[in-house]
């Protein structure tokens, strides 16, 4: 076994710089998130259904789950280099059963338990786009097709930067998740290269009608993940930078929890 001692590292990689800067961003303009419905929940909750019941206790479990990890690295830092590849997984699917239970509220539909994770983070966007719901920081309402997202250039070496503009940082964030829904759409498809004409059209036909939004990246940071395709994480970084990127990525859950806590609270009293 090789043993790494991070004391003696002092340099930072630019690729997990780079995705430290993408989180620390997130997590400063979600700061204060709301997220509001302008329509009441469609079903009397007086008893429950199994489904709604079983992602209720998911939250639960989960959030408690990612709490005592984050404690745990408060006492022990050097446990955050054993947790930084699984923060993202966990911070997922926490956002992901809230989402369920804040769509069912919404639409009284018991068949979108059965659905798939993409179709309901789409369900979730149509409805901010149809303005049913809406966050009180306008970065995170906006949409763009993926096509769009993947031409933006950024001045060289800007990713690199903590203090890049607004403008800048956001476009940056949004072709990276640009980038892995075309990953994503290549493993679906099982396309190995784009030489091929007709190829290349069906992946730009795709990311063209595909929409990006800022909170795409929940799910697209957990694919890369599952993946195991987080290669920045997996290289020499001192000790600290792992609790940083740790922290920084806890807090940014958390800022949306928040978020989503209040906006179901806000139709049904169910927690």
């Amino acid at each position: 076994m090789i043993i790494i001692n991070s004391e003696k590292i002092r340099t930072v990689p630019n690729d997990f710089r780079t995705h430290l800067n993408y989180v620390k961003f997130l997590r400063e303009k979600s700061s204060n998130i709301t997220l509001t419905c302008k329509r009441k929940a469609l079903k009397n909750f007086a008893k429950k259904p199994v489904e709604l019941e079983k992602n209720i206790r998911s939250v639960k479990v989960t959030k408690e789950s990612i709490d005592k990890e984050y404690e745990m690295i408060k006492m022990h830092s050097n446990y955050a280099r054993y947790c930084v590849s699984w923060i993202a997984v966990k911070s997922y699917y926490l956002l992901y059963y809230l989402e369920l239970i804040l769509i069912y509220l919404i639409d009284g539909d018991k068949n979108h338990f059965e659905m798939g994770h993409s179709a309901i983070l789409k369900i979730f966007k149509n409805k901010i786009a149809e303005g049913i719901l809406f966050f009180n920081k306008q970065i995170f309402n906006e949409v763009k097709p993926c096509y769009d997202a993947n031409k933006f250039r950024a001045p060289s070496g800007s990713n690199l930067r903590s203090n890049c503009p607004e403008g800048i940082r956001t476009n940056q964030i949004l072709r990276k998740l640009a980038e892995y829904k075309g990953d994503e759409f290549k493993r679906d498809k099982k396309i190995r290269d784009y030489r091929k004409e007709s190829k290349r059209k069906k992946r730009d036909d795709f990311l063209k009608k595909e929409k990006v939004t800022l909170f795409d990246f929940f799910y697209l940071y957990r694919i890369k993940s599952n993946y195991r395709d987080l290669k920045f994480i997996d290289q020499p970084i001192p000790q600290e930078s792992f609790q940083d990127y740790y922290e920084e990525y806890y807090n940014l859950t958390m800022n949306f929890y928040s978020a989503f806590e209040e906006a179901i609270n806000n139709l049904a009293t169910i927690f």
